[in-house]
């Protein structure tokens, strides 16, 4: 049976559109898909580029079943632009989807990594809905902390440290500014962080983050390519998923330094 992928940049003018588009239209249309195609598999990133903020979703199935699917998210998103749906879409634009084979390697290393981009996919469209906004900083660290905690415990400051400083810039010319900045909103907001914190960490999706996380310690036990070491691809899964919870590349530096300073953390400098 032959496959291939189906693949769409969706944009918005702004984030609550970019959310209200994964709720609404890419929820139905990864609904759609799964009745449609025998063994879907499916992912998505946020993205910003020239053109603005966007989704880009993919999609894996059969040619036949795809033909049919492209059919019905055109007509899903067409009455997302109309007058009375999602305020802020701008249209969609159907792409070519190029794995990442470079990052992760062909053939296996590429297929297990896309089962990791669907599990933190599935994830998320799990957890957000009405009253999600407010706490994806907190999901953001819960998946970070458990993710991180699959490493050995003399590396975990080691990865928090270079997850704060890369996503605060690096190397960067305005990086000491932007660190500065980062830091002391750690501390302004350590306590409606650390509360957010413990919502999610006792809250009703607790379980499905588990079950993620064991996808992703089964995941990192597999072998890859040898140059690719278990840190190396857990910065990018963890990546992945603060993207696709909606953080921003300064607030996942938060993230790492709440975790690393904050006394409760299981992954706190001592």
């Amino acid at each position: 049976m032959e496959t291939d992928w189906l693949y769409y940049r969706i944009f918005a003018e702004h984030d609550r559109g970019i959310q209200h588009l994964l709720d609404g239209p890419v929820r139905e249309i990864v609904g759609e898909a799964g009745r449609l195609c025998p063994g879907h598999r499916w992912f998505f990133i946020r993205y910003f580029d020239r053109r603005g903020l966007q989704i880009r979703l993919r999609q894996h199935g059969p040619l036949d079943a795809l033909a049919e699917l492209e059919h019905r998210s055109a007509a899903v998103l067409e009455r997302a632009g109309r007058a009375d749906g999602i305020a802020g879409y701008t249209g969609f634009l159907p792409s070519l989807y190029e794995p990442e084979t470079a990052k992760y390697g062909a053939g296996a290393g590429i297929a297990r990594a896309e089962e990791v981009f669907l599990a933190s996919s599935r994830l998320t469209l799990r957890i957000t809905g009405p009253g999600y906004w407010p706490l994806r900083l907190g999901y953001a660290g819960v998946t970070t902390a458990a993710a991180v905690e699959l490493l050995p415990a003399a590396q975990r400051v080691a990865f928090l440290y270079n997850m704060s400083w890369y996503w605060s810039g690096g190397n960067g010319r305005t990086a000491q500014e932007l660190r500065h900045r980062v830091r002391s909103a750690a501390d302004r907001n350590r306590e409606a962080l650390e509360a957010r914190y413990r919502i999610v960490h006792n809250g009703p999706h607790a379980h499905a983050i588990r079950e993620y996380t064991d996808l992703l310690r089964e995941t990192l036990h597999t072998p890859f390519a040898e140059r690719l070491t278990v840190p190396h691809l857990l910065f990018h899964f963890v990546h992945l998923m603060n993207n696709r919870l909606g953080l921003r590349p300064a607030e996942e530096a938060l993230v790492a330094e709440l975790l690393l300073t904050s006394a409760g953390s299981p992954c706190a400098a001592r």
